[in-house]
């Protein structure tokens, strides 16, 4: 190859890389600002944990787009990387599915308590 030459292989995963970081932090950026001027505890909660959830995301599509753009020495550790990030965001997703019946059940109970009717 020239010295000179552009490796293609190389130059469109790292934009895709560099446009699935910006995309997300972008969105990290937005749920925190909004986050951060919300006067709602659940909302609050709720974009505290969007923050998460798409920074666990991005980490394991980069973690991928490593694999796929890594040299043959490089790949199988790499792939362990993406496999454990990739389990970093279902437990993230998992996380937020369990945590949001919790915080729904705490919000029907604080309710409840406010209006002073009985739970059944």
């Amino acid at each position: 190859m020239a010295v000179n030459s552009v490796d293609v292989s190389r130059t469109v995963p790292g934009r895709t890389a560099l446009k699935l970081l910006l995309g997300a932090g972008i969105a990290v950026l937005g749920a925190f600002a909004a986050g951060r001027l919300s006067s709602d505890p659940l909302t609050v909660h709720l974009l505290d944990y969007l923050h998460w959830t798409i920074s666990c995301a991005a980490a394991a599509a980069l973690g991928w787009l490593g694999v796929h753009g890594a040299d043959q020495r490089d790949r199988p550790a790499r792939r362990w990387f993406a496999y454990g990030l990739t389990f970093t965001v279902l437990a993230q997703l998992l996380f937020d599915v369990q945590d949001n019946k919790i915080a729904k059940g705490r919000v029907g109970l604080e309710s409840a308590f406010r209006s002073g009717r009985e739970i059944s």
